[in-house]
């Protein structure tokens, strides 16, 4: 028998990638198709983007993901979401939304 010294942290378990769950990929993937659409729209700003819903998508979700996309892209703060029907718009224009400017 030969007994050797090793250090506590041999006991340790080694780290292993967790592996992606099923709703993770297809945020992942949601997520990836709204970068290239947020990169399309700031290259050409005459064009938008129409993005027709799925049954199981839901508004929200995508909304959701599409802010967190455009918060991580540089220079996309003139690319924004819009409603139109029932589908969304991804295009290079202003908010109509909120507070109007004072008149000068």
């Amino acid at each position: 028998m030969k007994i050797r010294q090793v250090s506590a942290d041999a006991l340790q378990p080694s780290p292993r990638a967790k592996a992606v769950s099923p709703r993770e990929q297809r945020r992942i993937e949601l997520e990836r198709k709204l970068a290239r659409v947020i990169r399309s729209a700031l290259q050409d700003p005459s064009i938008g983007y129409r993005l027709t819903l799925d049954r199981d998508e839901k508004a929200a979700t995508v909304r959701a993901a599409f802010n967190r996309v455009k918060a991580r892209a540089a220079g996309a703060s003139g690319v924004n979401l819009f409603k139109s029907g029932n589908d969304l718009v991804v295009a290079q224009r202003e908010q109509t939304r909120g507070r109007r400017p004072s008149a000068r």
